[in-house]
């Protein structure tokens, strides 16, 4: 039972032979919109984050010469607590937990009453 091209057509339902011969431009040019938006969107999220991500950068950078310079005077003054303290902050900023955490134990020693000393100790902790 060889059918021929028209006959076969008349087995398909109407509205698939109507998507299939007419419809296939309006389908592609609704597809090319999608993508098109699609693709604008994700370069504007993109632009965003490389402008966060300099930003970041920039701050990290600012913290870090701003703990070398209080590194330095705490060389010069082994004991003075507020320097030991704000490199205890800075060294936690950066994600340093572990060294902020030794910094503040020397704070801690130096005045075990310090109230900003146990705040930064119990979010060190925390994280």
């Amino acid at each position: 039972m060889n059918l021929s091209l028209t006959q076969t057509k008349d087995l398909f339902p109407r509205i698939f032979r109507f998507i299939t011969e007419q419809g296939k431009v309006a389908i592609i040019g609704l597809a090319t919109i999608i993508v098109l938006a699609g693709v604008v969107v994700q370069v504007h999220r993109i632009n965003e984050n490389r402008a966060q991500l300099v930003t970041l950068n920039h701050q990290h950078q600012q913290l870090t010469r701003e703990l070398a310079y209080w590194q330095d005077v705490a060389r010069q003054y082994p004991n003075y607590r507020d320097v030991l303290f704000r490199i205890a902050s800075l060294q936690y900023e950066l994600g340093q937990k572990i060294e902020a955490q030794k910094s503040l134990q020397k704070v801690m020693v130096l005045d075990p009453n310090f109230k900003r000393g146990n705040v930064l100790g119990a979010k060190i902790k925390a994280n």
